[in-house]
């Protein structure tokens, strides 16, 4: 969700929070869900329908089927941990940190067209983030409070909380557009940098929509997305692969479940780094995705999703007595499940 997934480079703290009931809100859907979530994403999907002869294999549409007025609330939740170590000059020092966030979303489709395409609303209810700070002190904000621990992530959360941003959604579930959200910079008010068009989508494409899904595919079949998003240093770019790894019936309601994998670039950007001092070099040594989507069949929406990513990222500082280097280590956890539909 709204994407601190990207990293504490990727926005500073104030920034970084701009960013079930399954198939009917029963409690053993729901456990089947948030089980099947929590598995291992790189061992084989286990499905409990028969499966149909490998030459009669059916096609599966993954696509959205907007109806005009429909609505879907999801619960988000993401862990983000981080390790900053730092070396050069005869010393070394390392710092851990961590953020949790939740909070609810609520996802309205506006307007339907015949092809598929919509304007649909995400609206994000509550959030809430707990910082953990490097002394181990922790500091908790939430939406629904007046005040909070951190007054500058608060007054972001009360900014964005409440907020409907109007998404443009193409046919085949990727999102092309966001508007509404400058009413987010006018209750942040002056001094606080709110997200931008770019991470409205990103958030937006974690919610109902499979991006890029292909109209008709084959269990065991496979389609492409490519991505960019924005990262406090620059550009993060990510490629990934999506499996249709297999369709399984709970209670009568034909799920199925989506892998995906891939690897991140980062294209850094020198008017993004701290100026006037001497200049910083960026490099992302290490960067995967993986993620696993559990796709309602009869609303054609996804009802869950978990994700882990690890990134690491070495920034160098060349000065005359000699080289300073900071590498961040980081892991995020995130988790969306459908809690509600109309």
């Amino acid at each position: 969700m709204f994407n601190d997934r990207h990293g504490s480079t990727r926005l500073p703290v104030e920034r970084s929070v701009a960013c079930a009931g399954l198939l009917r809100s029963h409690s053993l859907r729901l456990v089947v869900l948030t089980l099947t979530l929590l598995a291992t994403l790189t061992g084989p999907v286990t499905c409990f329908a028969d499966e149909p002869p490998q030459n009669d294999k059916p096609e599966i549409n993954l696509r959205p089927v907007p109806i005009a007025g429909r609505t879907s609330r999801f619960e988000f939740w993401s862990q983000r941990d981080q390790l900053i170590s730092m070396r050069g000059l005869g010393n070394s020092e390392s710092v851990t940190t961590r953020m949790v966030m939740k909070g609810n979303c609520t996802w309205t489709v506006d307007h339907a067209r015949s092809d598929g395409s919509s304007t649909s609303v995400m609206t994000f209810d509550w959030i809430t983030i707990d910082l953990t700070m490097p002394d181990g002190s922790v500091q908790t904000c939430d939406s629904r409070l007046n005040r909070g621990d951190n007054e500058t992530v608060h007054k972001l959360l009360r900014a964005m909380a409440g907020v409907p941003v109007k998404c443009e959604v193409n046919s085949d579930g990727s999102i092309r557009r966001a508007t509404g959200f400058d009413e987010v910079k006018r209750r942040a008010g002056e001094g606080i940098r709110p997200p931008d068009e770019l991470d409205f989508i990103e958030s937006a494409s974690d919610l109902a929509t499979l991006p890029f899904a292909p109209a008709e595919i084959e269990v065991g079949r496979s389609w492409d997305g490519a991505f960019e998003w924005n990262h406090d240093m620059g550009k993060l770019q990510q490629t990934l692969r999506y499996t249709l790894a297999g369709v399984e019936e709970i209670e009568g309601i034909s799920v199925a479940t989506v892998t995906a994998t891939g690897k991140s670039r980062l294209t850094p950007d020198q008017a993004k780094l701290p100026q006037g001092g001497p200049r910083i070099d960026v490099r992302l040594l290490e960067g995967s995705v993986r993620s696993q989507v559990i796709f309602d069949l009869n609303r054609h929406e996804a009802v869950g999703r978990h994700g882990d990513e690890s990134r690491k990222i070495e920034m160098t500082v060349r000065l005359p007595q000699g080289t300073v280097t900071r590498t961040l280590d980081e892991t995020i956890q995130s988790q969306t499940l459908r809690i509600a539909e109309e």
